[in-house]
């Protein structure tokens, strides 16, 4: 072996154990447990000199209003546009939407309701369901529950709290049938056990598995007596997520709603007579969007006398192209029988004289209106039209999926 070959051996017995090395110690680390949470952030917590309300703390809305009945605008919700936001008077424990168990509601407690944009829910963006597009980086509104009080600094020891408020959101029904998303303004005064629990100290980190969930809390401070107010820390378990302790005493708390604000629209008046989703998917788009359905094959249809649901949706501009284009609800109702036999004639069937079913034309073109037909009673099977653009039209049932050339005509009868 001359020298070059022995040099090369030396600097690979030296450097491959190294290597070896490190991957272990990095095997080991990627094993150990993490602190999640800091440690307790160094003073206390700052002190408001007097408490405002929800809107301005929460979602910096000044107050107080000219109006009391309107506010300015909220700010802009992903996936919805800002509205006028409408604070409301106090409501007596146990009145409708001011329930005891608020706290519950708010930190996904029990008797907490499925909130908007929940997977499955409108606005979801689930395959095949309501969704809206990926069309952007999503940034949690403040006032949903999270883990940043975990990064707070804790409550000072001569900090004495006589009350609690707490920010949490909440869908309502509206007087026009539609329903909105609110910021309500929760207050109560036994605050012990709450300040028990923040008080705790955090636990030793464990060196066992732990659960993949993040449990968060709602936007809450704690009242003084002059009228301070505090944000403070909370502690951590064993896995560095809130105790256990400082979850349970918020949902245990005993509030009452003493303001409200309105946030955005979930389901317009339009879409909740119409039996319509606020919100689907351009599922034409979605399904041809990375592959190549089917084009031929059995279709399911209803019959000719079932009572079938029109939604016809309107996809912004930021959405089309996208992989799963979020549609926004235009109108709907339920169609005549006639109106149905009309549309089902011109649906491009296997078969058909005046409609066969084919495959799509080339087109690259995106579609800004879309129409869903399902059977008012059932919801499937489905079918979805594009009433612009390529004029495809997507058969969606317990069978598969199968795209056709739809037509001019065809999105004519269904902008009747």
């Amino acid at each position: 072996m001359d020298s070059t070959a022995r040099g090369a051996a030396r600097v690979r017995a030296t450097v491959v154990p190294a290597l070896i090395g490190l991957a272990v110690v990095a095997a080991l680390t990627a094993c150990a447990p993490k602190e999640i949470a800091p440690g307790i952030p160094p003073g206390g917590p700052q002190i408001h000199p007097g408490w405002t309300s929800c809107a301005e703390e929460v979602l910096g809305i000044p107050q107080p209003l000219t109006d009391p009945a309107m506010s300015p605008a909220a700010p802009d919700v992903p996936g919805a546009a800002p509205v006028a936001s409408a604070t409301g008077p106090a409501l007596p424990t146990g009145a409708p939407g001011a329930g005891t168990n608020s706290a519950a509601v708010a930190s996904g407690g029990p008797g907490a309701p499925a909130s908007a944009g929940a997977p499955g829910s409108p606005g979801a963006g689930t395959a095949g369901g309501p969704g809206a597009g990926d069309s952007g980086a999503w940034k949690q509104p403040a006032w949903l529950p999270d883990d940043s009080a975990l990064r707070m600094p804790r409550l000072a020891a001569d900090f004495d709290p006589v009350g609690v408020v707490l920010c949490a959101s909440a869908a309502r029904t509206e007087d026009d049938g539609g329903e909105a998303m609110f910021l309500d303004e929760m207050r109560g005064s036994d605050t012990a056990a709450l300040v028990r629990a923040v008080r705790l100290p955090d636990a030793p980190q464990t060196a066992a598995a732990c659960n993949l969930d993040l449990p968060g809390l709602p936007w809450f401070a704690l009242l003084a007596a002059d009228g301070s107010w505090v944000r403070p820390g909370v502690p951590a378990d064993a896995c560095g997520k809130i105790r256990i302790e400082v979850r349970d005493a918020v949902r245990q708390l005993r509030l009452e709603r003493v303001a409200s604000t309105r946030l955005h629209t979930t389901l317009s008046a339009g879409a909740a007579a119409s039996g319509c989703g606020q919100s689907y998917s351009d599922m034409v788009a979605t399904v041809a969007f990375d592959r190549e359905p089917p084009t031929s094959g059995p279709i399911d249809l209803p019959p000719a006398g079932t009572a079938v649901r029109l939604c016809v949706y309107r996809v912004p501009a930021a959405e089309q192209g996208t992989a799963k284009p979020a549609g926004e609800f235009d109108r709907g109702a339920v169609l005549p029988a006639t109106a149905w036999a009309a549309v089902r004639s011109a649906l491009p069937q296997p078969g058909s004289a005046t409609a066969p079913l084919r495959a799509p034309a080339a087109c690259t073109a995106h579609a800004s209106r879309f129409a869903r037909l399902a059977p008012a009673e059932t919801d499937a099977p489905e079918v979805f039209v594009e009433l612009d653009a390529c004029h495809r039209v997507l058969y969606v049932s317990v069978g598969g999926t199968v795209l056709a050339q739809g037509s001019p005509d065809l999105a004519r009868l269904l902008s009747q």
